[in-house]
């Protein structure tokens, strides 16, 4: 998707992305914005951390019973919302 990348592969159900649209916007900054609206919606639960020196957002499918729509719900939100800060 153009304005995201992965930063780490997948480890199990783990990975990271990084929100990189064409900003002037200082990108650690925007990506804890994003994880913040990304949790005040309350549709989805995300964090953060850092990766070589970088703010990076971590996903991880932790269910089970985790479903194709789940995953692009999540998707989803996570488009909204970026679109919806910058």
């Amino acid at each position: 998707t153009p304005d995201f990348e992965v930063v780490t592969d997948p480890i199990l159900s783990l990975f990271t992305f990084r929100y990189v649209p064409d900003t002037d916007q200082d990108l650690d900054v925007l990506n804890q914005k994003l994880v913040d609206a990304i949790n005040d919606d309350g549709r989805i639960y995300l964090t953060q951390t850092i990766h070589k020196g970088q703010k990076v957002i971590r996903f991880q499918v932790g269910q089970f019973d985790c479903e194709k729509q789940d995953i692009e719900t999540a998707y989803d939100v996570i488009l909204q919302i970026a679109k919806d800060i910058t």
